[in-house]
């Protein structure tokens, strides 16, 4: 599924708190966290807790592991001398940039200590460097300004993603994800774990406009190498995952994740103490109730809490509930119900992140604005559906959000996407808005905007829309479809040689990708025979496909004569 917008992100993820893994963590956690009481109904205030629930929140479910987080060295190297170019290229009229500059000129990473030393003398110097430290944390954040020289509008920070990673992963993804980013021109906030830190979680700090593309790149990531994923752990316990080994949490500008999880350990504190009063009055009112006790003996409830000596006295009864929970409720399934009710039914209430406790209150403004956007869309459609496309008609079937997306042009500058389909895209829209693709289906328009020009269109193509189309779309189709009519005159010649052009490079893969076997019984097929007449047909312009074109024809005409000797 595809994510375009963060309506899309928000209904793609489920509650938290209805995974039962998430439950049963939390359940866990009750029993861990321990208070004594002085009697069943008064708990003694400002007693230390057994347990720090907000580490237990952020890192519950990490394996401390003692492996080394490999390729900080070569992350480290990469990552200083992109700051260096950019430091090399920038333009600032300012003395101590110059003399950075001058500097830098003679010096590559890793550089000596003297070197450094020299660096680090320039008034500014603290100022400009790449790697920053987090306030009273255990991460480095790398931000896209920073390297890139202070250039750049600073990120409105509304979202974070947050992955549990393998200690040799961390340097891996960060580089790979940094490498996308800057070859898509997107500006990036990223929180590494110090190597000192006992936790490997990295977050990805998202404004509204560029969380879907993110998602998009860590989804590419995992593609290339799904051992990453597999590998990570679950992310935080009140983040909602996101193909099961992204974690998501929205934030107020200005803060971070951890003041989320801050908020929800006050919250489960009063819980923990809410429930075990309940529970215990849950045990008062069914304690002449009959059971069968560990020898199936039939026995009283007190009876059978007394016997096993599970809970001893009225006094520590609560602090021995919680210390034995789930052993207790192993035998009365009504308490586990209790429990998880009133857990569910206390986050609900609160309203602080509405059902969905990884998202702030103000994720729904942006999601309803979504859903309206697109019922405006959806209406306008049905409104004009005989209507010929064009690049107004496209714009207006965009949600206004995506409209103003900042994309890459084929120039290599960047500017809102509305701009893009009306200088760039014009001459590519088909009049019935359909294009066809090269695995038979139809797609509209606005759709492959949404799925191609935004994502492989960015990081593959950089904005370079005659490839866009020649890999995605059925070129030998293309004018089935009706263009306006000056497209047709215009782009009639560049059509007809950019679809033998594609289609010779397919046919191309197609047999690179045949066994021995499956070579020799093509060529000797009548689907052969056809493919060596085409490929003579085909009127190529570039001496390279020429060349290919010729090879294509050797390997064919070679394996039908082998076949012909042998018969």
């Amino acid at each position: 599924m595809k994510r375009n917008t963060v309506k899309e992100v928000y209904e793609s993820i489920k509650n938290p708190m209805e995974c039962e893994d998430v439950l049963n963590f939390l359940e866990s956690l009750y029993q861990r966290s321990a208070v004594p009481m002085v009697n069943a109904n008064e708990f003694i205030p400002n007693v230390p807790r057994d347990i720090d629930i907000e580490s237990a929140l952020l890192d519950g479910y990490c394996d401390q592991k003692k492996s080394e987080m490999t390729g900080m060295p070569q992350l480290e190297n990469y990552l200083w001398n992109l700051w260096r170019q950019n430091m090399l290229n920038s333009y600032k009229e300012d003395e101590d940039v110059k003399r950075l500059q001058n500097l830098l000129t003679k010096i590559t990473f890793p550089c000596s200590n003297d070197e450094m030393k020299e660096l680090e003398q320039c008034p500014n110097f603290k100022k400009y460097v790449w790697k920053k430290e987090g306030m009273d944390t255990n991460a480095h954040f790398l931000c896209s300004r920073n390297l890139h020289a202070l250039d750049g509008k600073t990120m409105s920070i509304q979202h974070q993603l947050m992955m549990n990673l393998e200690s040799s992963d961390v340097a891996f993804l960060t580089y790979e994800f940094i490498s996308y980013c800057e070859e898509m021109q997107l500006p990036y906030y990223i929180w590494i774990p110090k190597e000192s830190s006992k936790i490997r979680t990295v977050e990805i700090g998202a404004d509204s406009e560029n969380l879907c593309t993110y998602l998009e790149i860590l989804r590419k990531i995992q593609k290339e190498h799904p051992e990453i994923a597999k590998r990570c752990g679950r992310p935080p316990i009140f983040s909602g995952k996101i193909d099961e080994w992204i974690g998501y949490v929205s934030v107020v500008v200005g803060t971070s994740p951890h003041t989320l999880f801050r908020m929800q350990e006050k919250r489960l504190m009063e819980y923990f103490n809410d429930v075990t009063v309940e529970c215990l009055n849950w045990l008062d009112e069914n304690k002449m109730e009959k059971m069968l006790d560990d020898k199936q003996r039939e026995v009283t409830v007190l009876e059978y809490l007394t016997q096993t000596q599970t809970l001893a006295t009225k006094g520590d009864l609560g602090y021995t509930l919680r210390q034995h929970y789930t052993e207790v409720a192993s035998c009365f399934p009504a308490l586990r119900k209790i429990w998880r009710e009133k857990l569910q039914k206390s986050f609900h209430d609160s309203h602080l992140w509405d059902e969905k406790i990884c998202f702030r209150p103000e994720i729904k403004d942006i999601v309803m604005k979504d859903h309206i956007e697109e019922e405006q869309c959806r209406e306008f459609f049905e409104r004009h559906s005989n209507e010929p496309w064009d690049s107004y008609y496209l714009i207006r079937m965009l949600p206004e959000s995506l409209g103003k997306k900042q994309v890459l042009f084929p120039d290599g500058t960047t500017g809102e996407l509305q701009r893009y389909i009306e200088e760039v895209m014009t001459d590519y829209i088909p009049s019935g808005g359909q294009l066809p693709l090269w695995n038979g289906e139809v797609v509209r328009v606005d759709q492959f905007v949404k799925d191609v020009v935004l994502f492989e269109g960015q990081y593959r193509y950089h904005g370079n829309i005659e490839k866009m189309i020649s890999s995605s779309v059925n070129v030998d189709r293309f004018h089935d479809f009706p263009f306006q009519e000056k497209n047709v005159q215009e782009k009639e010649s560049l059509v007809r040689h950019e679809s033998e052009n594609v289609i010779l490079k397919r046919m191309y893969q197609l047999l690179l990708q045949m066994k021995p076997n499956q070579l020799k019984s093509y060529a000797g097929s009548q689907s052969g025979l056809e493919s060596i007449k085409e490929l003579q047909k085909m009127e190529l312009t570039e001496e390279k496909d020429i060349q290919l074109r010729n090879e294509m024809i050797e390997i064919l005409q070679s394996e039908q004569e082998r076949k012909a000797k042998k018969m």
